[in-house]
């Protein structure tokens, strides 16, 4: 447990875990009761101490699971149940929480010899992450581990800016389900719907900061951790200077939402309030979820019994029917003003976020139309300078006579020497077009004499069109074919690359046409399958090819699947 924090207090775990612990933990709880006839009564000292001690940092975990194992022996639990309810722990309590324990669990784990690799991948985070750190997140919990590296940029622009209120849950949705040629990500709308879900509830739990802010944050959670800066000590005089201004200026009214009115009209009508500063603050908190339906009036009561230690008030059941009729009245007075207003509050962001959507499609439009203007000009520039330098060609080609290479020279002499005179070339046999002159195809005269024997035709067989070009010959791309053009795949990658690089030193029309033909060959077909029912079964695609292999089916392996993703990153327009 060294190096593990120690908190004092349930409420002060971070507010992610205590969530936790109301909401999520709740359920497995009331899961094992109800499998194993459990009393509830009891189920607080025998189950819920030792897990809390053990979150709180009381414990070391196997310190906490050994108390927990002789509590259910005492309470007469079957052998066979202690065990299942010990790894229901392990996996649902403590495994959600496992960056709370740091690397004890994990070392816990290996220990014992238990693996984890099949365990929900849902962690509870308390600290802000990075938008590619939560991007990283949502991937996880999706299965999606080989996304390349384009469709992971696309997806932080989404999380950064549905983060900043600029994309609506809609918006979000149509631009993962839009193709990448079109700025989208390409999913089916299934995935695309699960993708947003995850986005939605990990925003729940955690706050996204840009790469920037997050390193402010760092830095000021250093300062807090080793004293203030030099910086904040120059400015304290200043601080204090505009508090003591701050002091003399008139109080600028609090303006009181709906809310606010309902949980002060409620705090008003109790008695017998709290007097701790912790437990008022809760159950003003515990008003204001009731108030906002987040719980409904069973769960009210029961969170005000609740033991404190594990976030509820501790009242008995008179005290917390009492105060459950004055909430329960205040929510009938109230609510349909909440209710109200905060419709009121989501429409006025619904109005700001499309105002900032048509902004920013008129800022694109323009930035588009300069860049399309910019590119027609800059084109027209090329074809003027590219007649200028074939004139220019030309003249100086037709000033000077034709010379002879000696280079040249000596090998037309050993061809003649070898072959003895060499003659045009006639035109094939059955075709009617000659061999223009100045291509200089030339054969010898023994060669010349040769008659060919044109194959006679077989009735109902057809010849296979021959593969003219490098396009086509990526259209056709089989893995057979990919295989042999290298032993290792990142080789045979390689050669693909080259070939785009032939393509686009002819033109920028040609490398666009190659990479298209490569992206509907039969091999990129086999591959996006096995991306398709990546997505579909929420497994790694690699998993996914190996179990296909396993089976005797002829498909990409784990080595071709990595090249293919590190090269089809490289490929854009």
């Amino acid at each position: 447990m060294a190096g593990r924090k120690v908190y004092k207090r349930f409420i002060d775990l971070p507010q992610g875990v205590q969530d936790f612990f109301m909401e999520t933990a709740d359920e497995v709880y009331t899961g094992l009761i109800e499998k194993y006839k459990l009393a509830p009564d009891h189920f607080f000292e025998m189950m819920e101490t030792p897990i809390l001690n053990t979150t709180l940092g009381f414990r070391t975990i196997p310190d906490g699971l050994n108390e927990l194992y002789k509590n259910l022996i005492t309470a007469n639990v079957p052998r066979d149940a202690q065990k299942v309810i010990i790894k229901t722990i392990l996996e649902k309590v403590f495994w959600p929480l496992r960056d709370l324990f740091d690397h004890e669990l994990v070392a816990y784990l290996d220990e014992l010899g238990v693996k984890s690799i099949a365990w929900p991948k849902e962690r509870v985070l308390f600290k802000p992450v990075t938008y590619s750190g939560a991007v990283s997140e949502i991937l996880l919990r999706l299965g999606m581990h080989s996304l390349g590296k384009n469709a992971r940029t696309s997806l932080r622009e989404i999380v950064s800016k549905m983060a900043k209120g600029e994309m609506i849950p809609a918006q979000a949705e149509e631009t993962m389900i839009r193709l990448p040629e079109f700025g989208g990500m390409g999913f089916d709308k299934e995935t695309a719907s699960k993708a947003l879900k995850e986005i939605q509830e990990l925003s729940k739990q955690v706050e996204f900061l840009s790469e920037e802010e997050y390193a402010d944050f760092l830095s000021n959670k250093s300062v807090k951790m080793t004293g203030k800066s030099d910086a904040e000590n120059e400015e304290s005089e200043d601080a204090e200077e505009i508090k003591t201004i701050k002091a003399t200026m008139p109080a600028v009214p609090k303006v009181l939402t709906e809310l606010d009115k309902a949980v002060e009209d409620a705090w008003n009508k109790l008695e017998g309030k709290p007097e701790d500063e912790y437990l008022s603050r809760r159950l003003k908190n515990v008003i204001s979820s009731r108030l906002r339906d987040v719980r409904n009036a069973q769960e009210l009561v029961q969170l005000l019994q609740r033991d404190t230690k594990v976030g509820g008030l501790g009242l008995d059941r008179d005290a917390s029917q009492v105060i459950a009729d004055v909430i329960e009245q205040t929510y009938s007075g109230f609510r349909g003003n909440i209710e109200a207003e905060e419709k009121k509050k989501l429409d006025k962001q619904l109005t700001d976020q499309k105002r900032k959507i048509e902004e920013r499609r008129h800022r694109e439009a323009e930035e588009h139309a300069q860049w399309y203007k910019e590119k027609i000009k800059a084109k027209q520039e090329t074809k003027v300078e590219q007649a200028e330098l074939a004139q220019a060609l030309k003249k100086g080609l037709a000033s000077k006579p034709a010379v002879k290479h000696p280079v040249m020279a000596a090998a037309a002499e050993r061809e003649k020497k070898k072959y003895g005179k060499m003659v045009a070339a006639p035109a094939a046999v059955g075709s009617t077009k000659a061999i223009p002159a100045d291509k200089g195809v030339k054969v010898s005269v023994a060669t010349l004499r040769m008659t060919p024997t044109p194959k006679a035709p077989v009735d109902g067989v057809k010849a296979s069109p021959k593969l003219r070009g490098l396009v086509g010959e990526l259209e056709n791309m089989t893995m057979a074919q990919f295989r042999r053009l290298a032993a290792l795949p990142q080789d045979a990658t390689q050669k693909i690359l080259e070939r785009l690089a032939t393509l686009k030193e002819e033109s920028f029309e040609q490398r666009v046409a190659g990479i298209r033909a490569w992206q509907s060959s039969p091999i990129m077909k086999a591959y996006l399958g096995l991306v398709a029912e990546s997505f579909k079964n929420r497994k790694p695609i690699i998993d996914i090819a190996e179990e296909k292999r396993g089976a005797g089916e002829d498909t990409l392996s784990r080595d071709e699947i990595e090249a293919l993703i590190q090269l089809n990153n490289q490929l854009h327009f």
